[in-house]
């Protein structure tokens, strides 16, 4: 294995410096430099990646490059696999999700708010969780970001172990499906990734539009041979995705297939009714106990219409504008307070918001993704993961890759800190205000 690493390394060396003199790879040279050779198994060169934004640039933008640099510095087409690198948890003390399922346990089908746009995707997980792989296999719960999958996901997990206990249940992300596969190839231990995915009664994948990006055609066919034999033995598979299965792009025709033999099903945004009562249930829990009168709940819902994380985001701003000035939660101070949620938003990505928060605090943008404690760096990469949760949608898991292969306990860890600051902390509220302010203007 050591010689395989120094051939790994020498062969990537000679590809890297041809990428690097080359300039119209000039833009991507941060990129490139970032990625580490790990092993070199039956020509196929394993890359470390710090980040999945990096990994996910790399495999969307260089790939033929890369491809035909591997050739020119080995003599031979070799094809390539990019793994993440994972940092420590920050918190080791922060509760995470359940060590043998991977389940959130607060995610539960008691305190999802149901209402008309989501009424049949609740109906199918409760009939999926009292009788798991005997109904609607697969279930297929399609929607935007920010509407209730991965809650619902947990939630039919959550009501199995509790009513079926001896039922073996996992949750795992794509990503994380697809990082633990290339772990394995790289580790020689491809029988053990199968036999783990394939004893599972219930296995819940979220986000599986991520399989089909990038150069991931092995991780999708090792999903393939685990799906079908999860089917063929009448367990019960669930996912989630933010489009519906024949607009997966990139994933195969065969396995658009498999998710459509089963049961389809979308979430909406919520209508105004759901998105008040979503708001109460909120307010009701803020540790703050703040009263929050029915016509500011009125007013934020007519503002926040399309996202509940959003929504839970401007009842936070609300919440710690009125804490912070020690008034009362008027309709006039929550406008103050949700003034740039007026602003019509453009997607925005990690990198996006890295950028901005590392030039808001002058602190160059790979530190915040570095493994560095500094108490001003420790902050700023908080405040821009507090950021990443609240204007992108993705999932945690997916945060954290971003910030250097973070696990998603770190990401949780970071919003409830800045959650709890903003509405303590004029400074920390003022700085994210002024932050999430300069990111809607430059969209």
């Amino acid at each position: 294995m050591e010689q395989s690493h120094q051939q790994a390394q020498r062969v990537w060396e000679k590809a890297r410096s041809a990428l690097l003199k080359s300039e119209k790879h000039k833009i991507y040279q941060d990129y490139i430099s970032s990625l580490r050779a790990d092993v070199l198994l039956e020509k196929r060169l394993i890359l470390d990646a710090p980040t999945e934004l990096v990994r996910s640039k790399i495999e969307h933008d260089l790939d033929l490059q890369i491809r035909e640099a591997l050739k020119e510095a080995s003599g031979e087409d070799l094809d390539y696999l990019l793994s993440v690198s994972r940092k420590e948890r920050e918190n080791p003390n922060l509760p995470i999700r359940d060590q043998l399922t991977h389940l959130d346990p607060q995610a539960r089908f008691d305190n999802f708010v149901s209402g008309t746009a989501t009424a049949f995707a609740h109906a199918a997980a409760v009939s999926v969780s009292e009788s798991p792989g005997e109904g609607y296999n697969p279930l297929f719960i399609y929607g935007n970001s920010g509407l209730g999958k991965t809650h619902l996901l947990n939630a039919i997990g959550n009501e199995v172990v509790s009513s079926q206990p001896e039922k073996k249940v996992f949750y795992v992300t794509s990503e994380e499906f697809t990082n633990e596969f290339i772990e394995s190839v790289k580790e020689n231990r491809g029988m053990d990734f199968n036999r783990k995915y394939r004893s599972f009664d219930v296995l819940l994948i979220d986000d599986i539009q991520f399989l089909g990006t990038g150069n991931r055609i092995e991780t999708q066919e090792s999903f393939f041979n685990t799906f079908n034999t999860l089917y063929a033995e009448r367990k019960q598979v669930v996912v989630t995705s933010d489009v519906a299965p024949r607009q997966l792009n990139g994933m195969k025709d065969r396995m658009i297939t498999r998710f459509e033999q089963g049961l389809t099903v979308d979430v909406q945004p919520p209508e105004k009714e759901t998105r008040v009562a979503i708001l109460r249930m909120k307010a009701a829990r803020s540790r703050l106990k703040i009263s929050i009168p029915d016509s500011v709940l009125d007013f934020i819902a007519d503002q926040v219409t399309d996202n509940i994380r959003e929504l839970e985001g401007a009842l936070l701003r609300v919440i710690a504008l009125a804490n912070l000035n020690k008034q009362q939660a008027t309709v006039p101070l929550a406008a103050q307070a949700l003034q740039d949620y007026f602003t019509k938003k453009a997607p925005m990505t990690p990198d996006d918001i890295i950028r901005v928060v590392a030039a808001y605090f002058a602190i160059p943008y790979f530190d915040l993704l570095s493994s560095k404690r500094v108490k001003n760096v420790a902050l700023a990469r908080q405040i821009a993961m507090y950021i990443c949760r609240e204007m992108t949608g993705l999932p945690l898991a997916n945060i954290g890759e971003a910030f250097g292969g973070r696990d998603h306990t770190t990401v949780i860890h970071a919003y409830q800190k800045i959650s709890e600051e903003m509405t303590e902390k004029r400074d920390v509220y003022d700085q994210v205000t002024e932050i999430t302010s300069r990111l809607r203007r430059s969209n």
